[in-house]
């Protein structure tokens, strides 16, 4: 005979074999400490991409320039280099730094005439010549030094004609001593400078031991 007993009262599941049983306040911890990597993974990699971002930016620096006007006459230019070891460069004038010579009346008659002369296949002018009558005599004009200025400058050379292997000497004295001296050949020229602003009077000579040539002086000017 069987006694009722009443209902039966379930049963827990039980756990399968080789499983563990996660109990909630460990599931929750678990939970928590994954949750604070996660936040310091972040917090991290925004303090790295911050760095990246810094180091690439690049500083530009304005650089601010400046234009020079340069001021440059004919008669800085030559065809040839300085002869006899002169100088290979010269500050360039400014409008109203230089004085024509054909504006300084020379001491006397004037032996260089002004006009349009070939030299070394090109007309020049303006230019001054004279031609060498004799050998080894000098032609020349003597000025008086006119306040403010220093420096003579000329182009020289041989006006075309001359025979091809002769010379002309120029030479530039101030009160009486040479301060500049050069050789060109025929077909050639050469810049010619010289330091006259010291003295009170200064001249301009030309002479040949080869030929007869006449000597030219290309745009001769006074600078400051």
């Amino acid at each position: 005979m069987t006694v009722p007993t009443g209902p039966e009262k379930p049963t827990e599941p039980t756990a399968e074999p080789g499983k563990k049983k996660w109990e909630p306040a460990v599931v929750a911890a678990i939970i928590s400490a994954v949750g604070a990597f996660v936040v310091g993974i972040m917090t991290a990699g925004s303090g790295l991409l911050s760095g990246i971002i810094q180091a690439k930016t690049t500083t530009v620096t304005k650089v601010e320039t400046s234009t020079q006007t340069v001021y440059v006459t004919a008669s800085s230019l030559s065809t040839s280099p300085p002869a006899n070891g002169g100088p290979t460069s010269q500050k360039a004038a400014a409008p109203g730094d230089t004085l024509s010579l054909r504006e300084v009346p020379p001491l006397g008659s004037r032996v260089f005439k002004y006009g349009r002369y070939s030299v070394a296949g090109q007309a020049k002018e303006p230019a001054m010549a004279g031609k060498v009558e004799q050998f080894g005599i000098s032609v020349s004009d003597k000025y008086q030094m006119p306040d403010g200025y220093g420096t003579f400058r000329a182009t020289v050379g041989l006006a075309d004609g001359a025979p091809v292997d002769s010379t002309c000497t120029f030479e530039v004295e101030v009160d009486g001593s040479t301060v500049r001296s050069v050789i060109v050949l025929a077909g050639k020229t050469a810049l010619l400078e010289a330091q006259v602003g010291s003295g009170k009077t200064f001249k301009l000579i030309a002479s040949s031991q080869t030929a007869q040539p006449t000597a030219v002086w290309i745009e001769p000017v006074l600078v400051k």
